[in-house]
């Protein structure tokens, strides 16, 4: 099985795959810029945003 993306390998070996990407852009797909230090970093508040998304994700996994 030839596989061409990380969520597809997550998937076809029954891992979760955590995909920022939705929590980061704007309606048209644009970075929201207040989200980055630097146009590239997340900045401390965004890594509370990720947080708030992961850590459900994490706790399901450690719960089995």
């Amino acid at each position: 099985m030839k596989m061409n993306t990380i969520k597809e390998y997550a998937t076809a070996h029954g891992y979760p795959y955590v995909d920022y990407y939705h929590l980061l852009v704007d309606k048209d797909g644009n970075y929201v810029s207040s989200y980055f230090s630097d146009g590239v970093h997340p900045t401390l508040s965004t890594y509370y945003i990720m947080e708030d998304y992961v850590k459900p994700i994490i706790d399901a996994e450690l719960s089995k």
